[in-house]
């Protein structure tokens, strides 16, 4: 039997040696076969391998190799020696599953599933919008955006990931007591429902922040008189600097004076004097709504309607008996004043001085709404009709706002207001308030 010469034998070891750390190092660096990919396409026909032979190879990630559950494999030289074969038993990183407690994608943290569009939601947190792929505007849509209808007519979307498209509003303001003194189902009056999200939190305050207990001076009202009920759902939220009950509920007031919680002090720039009236510095009764709210990923406004009910109108309109209405907002928007963004075209906040008095003896709107409300027959008095207020807001940031109300001047002559139908918008707004249908 002839052997080969040592000088051959060593020529052909360092040969085969070399072509071995190459292949190595070619599939180790990631660039090799991956799954269901014959590792010999690399070859050129030529012999690079003793049949049988094994190399150890890996086609994640560099880095990923040994990190979680990513493993190499074995790949297997061919018969004739001239390609490997596929990388057998090779574990490369997978996408995160959600609740799994194992690294799948093997960076070294157990489920730290990628917020990938920035919104503050996951896959697993029910995102159902993470990439360009899935939908136009990622970030836009979540668990956390508000639903609403396209009004160009174009196709419309699942923006809160319900797995619906425009559904109908979720209400929670039903079987409200009128003396609920929960704010919390206050803020449900006024439509507001989601506490994931939306709704942060919820308190009775007086005009300067501090607690406001249980009191006649806010009710949730399922109608108020014969003539006037919710704008939406089936209750609406009522402040009152007397009482906020109609005539026959208990703990209504039987003249158009009844003491409140005493004399206040009222917010920075408040009570706002209008223009050629003589205005006063102090108010009594005051009561407030105070509400912390997170806005939807895709809010770029809110609204509510109110109307606001007098005894001091007409005979004490442009006196210093200024009864007022106010809805401050911290940080305050651009277009409110001091905060306030409820006023009319002439920035007069809500009072019987506003130019949205219309429900009255003589008015445009005669005096069916006050029918049953208290306003009809215990004095003379007046209301506005239903006005909606809205302001701007930054999707995804967190707000305050506190509906208050006070008598100016004395505790004479009360003034209620109700409130409901609060929504985000998805469309641009200015800070503004008008007349709504």
């Amino acid at each position: 039997m002839k052997y080969p010469s040592t000088q051959q034998t060593t020529l052909s070891f360092l040969r085969t040696t070399l072509t071995g750390i190459a292949l190595g190092t070619f599939l180790l660096a990631g660039c090799g076969a991956t799954d269901n990919e014959d590792v010999g396409e690399i070859g050129t026909g030529d012999v690079i391998c003793a049949p049988a032979d094994t190399l150890a190879c890996y086609t994640g990630t560099a880095g990923t190799e040994g990190v979680g559950p990513c493993t190499s494999g074995i790949a297997t030289c061919s018969e004739d020696g001239t390609t490997w074969g596929n990388c057998i038993g090779e574990v490369t990183p997978k996408p995160q599953e959600c609740d799994s407690n194992v690294d799948n994608n093997c960076n070294g943290v157990v489920d730290d599933v990628i917020d990938i569009d920035g919104d503050g939601f996951t896959v697993c947190e029910g995102d159902c919008c993470e990439t360009a792929a899935d939908c136009a505007e990622p970030a836009l849509v979540n668990p956390g955006a508000v639903e609403v209808t396209a009004e160009d007519g174009s196709e419309s979307g699942d923006e809160n990931c319900n797995g619906e498209v425009d559904e109908a509003a979720v209400l929670c303001d039903s079987a409200l007591a009128l003396d609920d003194g929960d704010a919390l189902h206050a803020a449900n009056a006024l439509d507001i429902c989601d506490t994931t999200y939306a709704l942060v939190s919820a308190a009775y305050v007086r005009a300067d922040g501090s607690a406001f207990g249980t009191s006649r001076q806010h009710g949730i009202q399922t109608a108020f008189g014969s003539s006037v009920v919710p704008r939406l759902g089936s209750s609406m939220l009522a402040l009152s600097s007397g009482a906020a009950r109609t005539p026959g509920q208990p703990g209504a007031c039987t003249t158009e004076s009844c003491d409140g919680s005493g004399e206040g002090s009222p917010p920075a720039g408040f009570p706002q004097d209008v223009p050629g009236c003589q205005g006063d510095l102090n108010i009594n009764d005051d009561v407030a709504l105070e509400l912390t709210l997170k806005a939807p990923a895709n809010a770029k406004g809110y609204s509510f309607d109110f109307k606001f009910y007098s005894f001091e109108y007409p005979e004490w309109v442009c006196t210093s008996f200024n009864d007022q209405f106010v809805a401050l907002v911290e940080p305050a928007p651009e277009g409110s004043i001091n905060g306030n963004i409820a006023f009319d075209t002439q920035t007069n906040p809500v009072s019987v001085n506003i130019a949205f008095f219309d429900v009255c003896e003589g008015c445009p709107l005669g005096t069916d709404d006050l029918l049953g409300t208290g306003f009809d027959t215990l004095d003379d008095a007046g209301a506005t009709d239903w006005l909606r207020t809205q302001a701007p807001i930054t999707g995804g940031s967190e707000f305050k706002i506190s509906f208050m109300l006070w008598d100016t001047g004395d505790s004479l002559y009360d003034s209620t207001v109700l409130i409901d139908n609060f929504r985000w918008l998805a469309d641009p707004v200015d800070v503004g308030t008008e007349v709504v249908d």
